[in-house]
């Protein structure tokens, strides 16, 4: 089974959304050097996802960027970041 990260993610409007990533199974995460302690409660990351088609808050996540600044690829491939709002089409806006 895959594992989850969720988040506290906040909006341009300043509220709070929690967020739930879909991660690689933990055999995955760990044959691309993901280890429990480089993730603690509190940390801020970036995550780079395609959210859910029906708007509910969760994702499969394809990139993390650690507070370190290590970035760890997780999918076949990652999102660009394009202009415009979110959309089944349109799949990876950019957080900016």
């Amino acid at each position: 089974s895959h594992s989850w990260l969720w988040m506290d993610v906040r909006t341009a409007a300043g509220e709070v959304q929690q967020w739930g990533l879909e991660l690689p199974p933990p055999n995955g995460l760990l044959r691309r050097g993901v280890r429990r302690t480089m993730l603690t409660p509190g940390d801020r990351i970036t995550a780079r996802a395609f959210p859910a088609v029906d708007g509910r808050h969760i994702g499969s996540a394809q990139s993390l960027t650690l507070v370190t600044g290590t970035r760890v690829p997780l999918g076949p491939y990652e999102p660009e970041p394009v202009p415009g709002p979110a959309s089944p089409r349109n799949p990876a806006v950019s957080a900016k």
